[in-house]
Parts: structure tokens; C-alpha cells; sequence
């Protein structure tokens, strides 16, 4: 058996895990080749799912970035009384409203942590996997298969704490939300019954469009998408429900 061990750097997809104790490919041979390949292609397949949800991770922040850089300011007439309230109204809105977008990017920059410690996860898991392969197969003394999975336990231990970030991220996120909500409806309420001031809070409440990535299903909860075209019916005591519902929300 090669003797007690070699360090290596091991850079994943930009993900460098510095000083990852791996196991010897001269005792990695000794495991038969059939079983080696089986758990090399699985292996594979889990690294390359976790590349992907950070390129997916990456390209979100890289958009929420350009959000937070771009936050539109809007100006309605302010003569009078009730036009500067409105206005003031209108400028909680947007401030709340670039909060949340501050609030979108830090959470997309806890996803990508979280991404990368997974990459690195998945880094000590195979080293693992490949101690106990060649401890099953040896004869006499046992493999120090234990190294390995001290290892392992610091990796989770990383990526348990990137993920409590990730969540603490998120709340944050579903909190600036609510503050754009609450800052929305009190300005509906004193808009609501004037077309031309619902005419300029449509365009100034208009959030950017959002998608939702295959990966990030479950991660978010509540997002509005309001149409460019979407039309402002008036009702006989108001603005129709179904034009202020984003306003509301």
C-alpha cells in the first residue's frame, strides 16, 4: 500500500478546496476495475449537477447585480397637498423597493457560497467513498479510512454553515417584500380613484419581470410579475381589482 498520504489543491469549477487529503491512485488500482468505473461515472454525475446549479447560481447573481445597479427612479407632480403626499408616498415605494433588490443579490451571493461548498462536499465524499472501496478489498492490516472521513465531517460542517447563511439571506429577502407590499398598498390607497396618478404609479411600481430556474423552485415564495401591457380599467368605486391586484400584493 502507498505510504501515509499526499496533500493536492483540488479546484472544482472555480472552487478551490485547498490541502484535500486524497487517496493514492497506486491503491486506488487495487480496487477491481469494473467497481472503479461504476463509481467514478457516479461520482461524475453528481459533480457535474453540482457545476451546473452553480453556473445557474452564478448567472442569477450576475442579474440581480445588474438590478441593484439599475434601480429606476420615478417623479409625480408634487403641487398640492395631497400630489406631495403621493409623492412621498412614491419615494418609500422605490426605497423599499431597492432594499429589496439589495436584499436579492445578497441572497444570491449566499446561493453561490452554498454552491461551491457543495462542489467541495462532493470532493471529500469521493475521496471517502474510495477509501472504503480499497478497505473492503484489502487484506491484513485495515485502511485508514477514518482520515477520510474527518475530512468529510469539516465539508459538512462548511457547507451546513454557507447553507444557515443562504437561509438567513433569504429571510431577509422575504422581509424587504413585505416592505415593498405594505409600501404598495399604502400608496394604491391614495392613488386609488385618480387615473392620472394610477397612470404614473403603474409605470413607477413596476417591478423587473422574474423567472424562476429549474433549481430554484422552492427557494422563493411571493415574487410578482407585473406585465408591461397590463391595462388600468377603472371601476365605478375605483381602479378595477384586477389592475391594482399588483399593487396590492
Amino acid at each position: 500500500m502507498g505510504n501515509l498520504r499526499w496533500m493536492a489543491v483540488v479546484v472544482v469549477a472555480g472552487c478551490a478546496t485547498a490541502g484535500l487529503e486524497t487517496v493514492p491512485d497506486s491503491d486506488w488500482q487495487t480496487v477491481p476495475a469494473a467497481e472503479r468505473v461504476m463509481m467514478d461515472n457516479a461520482q461524475a454525475t453528481e459533480v457535474a449537477k453540482a457545476q451546473a446549479e452553480l453556473r445557474i447560481a452564478t448567472a442569477l447573481r450576475d442579474r440581480a447585480r445588474a438590478a441593484v445597479a439599475s434601480q429606476p427612479r420615478h417623479k409625480l407632480d408634487a403641487a398640492g397637498d395631497d400630489a406631495r403626499e403621493r409623492a412621498d408616498a412614491l419615494a418609500r415605494v422605490e426605497t423599499a423597493a431597492a432594499g429589496r433588490a439589495r436584499a436579492e443579490l445578497a441572497w444570491r451571493e449566499r446561493r453561490i457560497d452554498v454552491a461551491r461548498e457543495q462542489l467541495a462536499l462532493l470532493a471529500t465524499q469521493r475521496e471517502l467513498d474510495r477509501a472504503r472501496a480499497i478497505d473492503h478489498h484489502m487484506e491484513g492490516d485495515d485502511y485508514p479510512v477514518a482520515l477520510y472521513r474527518g475530512q468529510l465531517a469539516q465539508a459538512q460542517v462548511s457547507w451546513y454553515a454557507a447553507t444557515e447563511r443562504a437561509d438567513a439571506a433569504h429571510a431577509d429577502l422575504e422581509r424587504a417584500m413585505a416592505d415593498v407590499s405594505s409600501a404598495k398598498e399604502a400608496f394604491a390607497q391614495l392613488v386609488r380613484g385618480d387615473a392620472a396618478a394610477l397612470a404614473a404609479a403603474e409605470r413607477a411600481m413596476r417591478l423587473p419581470g422574474w423567472s424562476t430556474e429549474p433549481t430554484e423552485t422552492g427557494h422563493r415564495r411571493g415574487l410578482v410579475f407585473v406585465s408591461a401591457s397590463s391595462p388600468l380599467v377603472l371601476h365605478q368605486r375605483g381602479l378595477h381589482r384586477a389592475a391594482i391586484a399588483p399593487l396590492l400584493r
